[in-house]
Formats: structure tokens, sequence, C-alpha cells
């Protein structure tokens, strides 16, 4: 069977390129139509997508671990 999102390895490139994709796709939708963290600028949405997917990765990777 092949792994899903959520396989038990500490590593995982399809979880890392998941949570990028979301963080990015997160950071634009704010910048575009929210305006609630103040993105103005694209270095202000890779920082901040950074950011998001460092957190969102630890967070499925713990949920994967731990499930």
């Amino acid at each position: 069977m092949r792994g899903t999102i959520f396989e038990r390895s500490l590593f995982s490139g399809w979880r890392l390129v998941v949570v990028l994709f979301v963080a990015f796709t997160a950071a634009l939708f704010d910048m575009y139509v929210l305006h609630v963290v103040g993105i103005e600028t694209f270095s202000e949405v890779i920082s901040q997508t950074l950011i998001y997917a460092t957190g969102g990765y630890i967070g499925v990777t713990f949920a994967a671990y731990f499930s």
C-alpha cells in the first residue's frame, strides 16, 4: 500500500508539497482578498508562506506520527 499524506515517516516530500501549496494559497488569499495580516508585497507572501508552512508541517507530522 502506498503512503498517504498522513504516512508515519517523520519526513515526507508529499506532505511538504501539500503544506507549502496550502500555505502559499493562504498567503495570496490574504494579500488579494482578506487583508487581515496586512501582506502587501511578494516578499511578505514568501515570508508568511514559510511561517505557515513550518507550523502546518509540524502539525501534520505530529498528527501522522501519533495517530
